[in-house]
């Protein structure tokens, strides 16, 4: 069963003219929880890149360094 990504970001922020930084939230994925976020394309939503870390601290690492 795949669980369903609110469509409401928890955070969003355009790091710079080009690149946007979503922080989606937890998903649960073959019985483990990651920390979703996403990096699109700031003009064209529907170019983005799925990431995942395993815990918070992570996911929040991998966004401030975007």
């Amino acid at each position: 069963m795949d669980p369903v990504i609110s469509p409401d970001p928890i955070r969003s922020t355009v790091v710079d003219s080009n690149i946007c930084v979503t922080d989606i939230g937890r998903k649960c994925i073959r019985g483990k929880v990651f920390f979703v976020f996403t990096l699109s394309d700031a003009s064209n939503h529907d170019a983005h890149v799925m990431l995942g870390a395993s815990n918070p601290e992570e996911a929040a690492k991998w966004i401030k360094s975007f």
